[in-house]
């Protein structure tokens, strides 16, 4: 009799307006937390610890299962793919959609959409020297066109980690090909301040 009064109201109570209301507030949580950058961190961080037969990675073996960055066959693209407690599983695509190649010195904006650090100064209008702090709050994500992302990206540190030790050829192949960016990039910005002094 107790069971069933208590199962009428829960009932009562999740069936309610307010009980709707809840239950769609905890799903929009569900969907950011897995959107999160701090996640893709979390699941690289984890990786990296276990190739290095770190025992942090034995510790939260229990959470996080059949954790993987695997590579498509087609393309040789990198995704990170992850099962949580047997109920569900993640995939994080690791291509940036503005270079359209591999995520190279990696962030994530503040809407969750990772790019590479130089693809997203591109995208705001400003150079590598001027940085994504100093991007417009009307800027937007290239992806979901929601504005002001930039000034609030998250550097993804331990994905760079895990991508430069897993993809060793294209990481010094792109490596080159910033490097020589940036060159041009901070030359172009010094000449430029130079003929402002001398007002040129």
């Amino acid at each position: 009799m107790a069971l069933r009064k208590m199962l009428k109201k829960y009932d009562k109570i999740h069936r309610s307006k307010q009980g709707q209301a809840f239950k769609m507030q905890i799903q929009i949580m569900h969907i950011e937390i897995l959107r999160s950058p701090w996640l893709c961190e979390l699941l690289a961080f984890y990786l990296n610890n276990s190739n290095n037969n770190s025992p942090i990675g034995n510790d939260i073996h229990g959470l996080l299962k059949d954790m993987s960055l695997t590579f498509d066959e087609g393309s040789n693209k990198p995704s990170l793919t992850c099962g949580f407690f047997d109920s569900f599983s993640i995939n994080v695509d690791l291509t940036c959609s503005i270079c359209l190649d591999t995520v190279f010195d990696p962030i994530s904006l503040a809407c969750g959409h990772i790019f590479c650090y130089i693809c997203a100064c591109g995208a705001a209008s400003e150079t590598i020297i001027d940085g994504l702090r100093e991007a417009s709050s009307e800027s937007k994500c290239p992806l979901c066109r929601q504005e002001g992302v930039y000034r609030d990206y998250v550097r993804l540190t331990e994905l760079n980690i895990l991508l430069r030790e897993n993809c060793h050829a294209y990481w010094e192949k792109r490596l080159q090909s910033e490097r020589m960016d940036r060159l041009q990039q901070a030359k172009e910005y010094w000449d430029a301040q130079c003929r402002n002094i001398i007002g040129i």
